[in-house]
């Protein structure tokens, strides 16, 4: 991750069965304290690519991180 030049962000289901997301946001900064971090509510591992909303909330976020960096 310390050799990443690209704009990142780190997105989440705050549900979800595999990972502690609780814990990545910690574990992310550390490293990567410029990458935001985006908890989706309700939404579990694989849902986090499969629920409209949340795919319509990870388009919307990227495309803000997109305009910020022009």
């Amino acid at each position: 991750m310390k050799r990443v030049t690209r704009p990142c962000m780190v997105i989440l289901g705050a549900e979800d069965e595999i990972f502690f997301s609780e814990k990545f946001e910690s574990a992310i900064h550390e490293v990567r304290p410029d990458w935001p971090v985006l908890f989706i509510p309700d939404v579990g591992h694989t849902s986090l690519i499969v629920n409209t909303t949340a795919v319509s909330t990870i388009i919307t976020n990227v495309s803000k991180l997109q305009e910020e960096q022009k």
